[in-house]
């Protein structure tokens, strides 16, 4: 069964997520600036498992160790900004979008109003 809209009870209906989208972006960002403040720990790892290497491996082991921080950060806060963002738009903002009226609703007050 599909989702329609109470107003004109057309099933031309969207989900608009902006909430979840918003989240995962402004958490993804938080979660890389922390992952980079958190990735000094891993250049020197990197680094230091670097030396095995030479010198050339000392500088990649500690570029890679400082980026792999920042990307392992970005995502866990992208992943956690999009759940909370999905509650959010769940529980607090009409998040359905109907194409042909353009009434917006949530599945919490679906009654139509004017």
């Amino acid at each position: 069964m599909s989702l329609e809209c109470p107003l004109c009870h057309s099933e031309a209906v969207m989900m608009r997520n902006h909430a979840k989208k918003v989240g995962g972006l402004v958490v993804a960002i938080a979660g890389f600036a922390s992952g980079l403040a958190g990735a000094i720990t891993g250049a020197e790892i990197g680094s230091s498992m670097g030396l095995i290497a030479g010198p050339p491996g000392f500088a990649f082991g500690g570029i890679a160790g400082a980026l792999i921080g920042g990307i392992l950060g970005g995502a866990a806060g992208c992943r956690a900004g999009a759940s909370l963002g999905e509650v959010i738009d769940d529980n607090v903002l009409d998040n359905f979008h109907c194409r042909d009226c353009g009434h917006s609703f949530s599945l919490q007050n679906h009654e139509p109003y004017y």
